[in-house]
């Protein structure tokens, strides 16, 4: 059997934030035919969530030679300290490699020991991710990033934004659009609902809550949204609810604010999305696709979401979530929502209906493996 070796920072089991559904989408799809291991350098502590009843794939955490841990989380993630020691890729054995940003260098370690061709699989333009969230990091990035464009064999985008982005600056590069697909026997419409409690609206935000660009829409929430409300007199009425996978930092004090109802990590997040009245993405960052769009949309919930986080979405899905450019625009739809209106109820097939691309093994058959 022939076999894939995949890289990237984060195991994405147990299942909690969208880009943990889209690597577990990709392994899944390649596991049914290969035998594949995804090899990750980073390891979230305490991390719960989804545990899907099979896994048709390997996991293995690349080791710290250096202890990065203790210094600096970048470059534990990294881990430079493997381009000096190039025999890891020895012990890796795989026809083709699959890989994200991050890991580049332990791909082509592997590539040049056997011979194989490496794909980049796009979650982001992660230069453009980075600038999103105010990192001074963007511009090495950026000259990397197509670095790694240029050298790789083909390259897989999620968004047809990121589709767009590659085919302007590498028409030559063999390039493949593959979304995100929503299990709506998971994220639907009709299924069991969290009781939120029926005394008031019920708003939502959830994600990996230690992710920068989150991190970024909780400080927004808290220090723009709630205040608003309070101001315009919609407090008393709503509950501002949270959950996500990651632990917050400890300065934004989610568990001990009394405006926030903070329920820390769930283990089944679509119930908390159906028992949402509205869902909030109030994110600065347009990187990759903002999958939480596509699991709300897919449980028949309005959403509410900024330019940023709706630029990924292919055009049809995009009327499907309201926008709001401003606190006040983001208060304006929480008050027409509240009386009855303003609603976007969708079948939850409409996903699926407009996330059509290639798949993985269209990726693997023009390798001819």
């Amino acid at each position: 059997m022939k076999k894939i070796a995949f890289f990237d920072v984060y195991n994405p089991i147990p299942i909690n934030s969208g880009g943990d559904w889209y690597r577990f989408q990709l392994l899944s799809d390649m596991g049914r035919d290969y035998e594949v291991t995804e090899y990750f350098t980073y390891e979230l502590e305490g991390k719960t969530g989804y545990l899907p009843p099979a896994v048709p794939f390997n996991t293995r955490r690349i080791p710290s030679i250096i202890p990065w841990r203790k210094f600096s989380k970048i470059l534990d993630m990294f881990k430079p300290e493997y381009l000096l020691s190039p025999g890891f890729g020895k012990e890796v054995h795989a026809d083709i490699v699959f890989v994200s940003t991050v890991c580049y260098h332990f791909a082509k370690i592997v590539s040049i020991i056997r011979g194989v061709p490496i794909v980049l699989v796009m979650q982001n333009v992660e230069w453009q991710y980075l600038k999103g969230n105010g990192s001074s990091l963007y511009l090495p990035m950026r000259f990397y990033e197509h670095y790694i464009m240029k050298h790789v064999d083909a390259i897989i985008a999620l968004s047809p934004r990121d589709y767009d982005y590659v085919k302007n600056n590498f028409p030559e590069k063999e390039l493949f659009y593959i979304p995100p697909v929503v299990d709506t026997t998971i994220f639907r419409s009709d299924g069991p609902k969290y009781d939120f409690g029926e005394d008031k609206f019920n708003l939502l935000f959830y994600g990996s809550l230690d992710r920068e660009q989150n991190i970024e829409g909780l400080k927004y929430i808290i220090t723009s949204l709630i205040p608003a409300l309070k101001q315009s007199g919609l407090m008393s009425n709503v509950r501002v609810n949270i959950f996500g996978s990651g632990i917050p930092p400890k300065e934004l004090m989610l568990e001990g604010n009394p405006d926030i109802n903070y329920l820390g990590q769930v283990e089944n997040p679509d119930t908390y999305v159906r028992g949402a009245d509205l869902v909030l993405v109030p994110l600065k960052n347009s990187g990759g696709m903002k999958i939480r769009l596509l699991e709300s949309i897919a449980c028949g919930k309005t959403v509410v979401a900024t330019p940023e986080a709706k630029a990924g979405l292919p055009e049809g899905l995009g009327e499907y979530v309201h926008t709001a450019t401003s606190t006040d625009e983001f208060i304006s739809t929480i008050e027409k929502m509240r009386a009855g209106g303003c609603t976007n109820m969708v079948d939850e097939g409409v996903v699926q209906k407009y996330l059509s691309g290639n798949s993985i093994a269209d990726v693997i058959n023009y390798f001819r493996m």
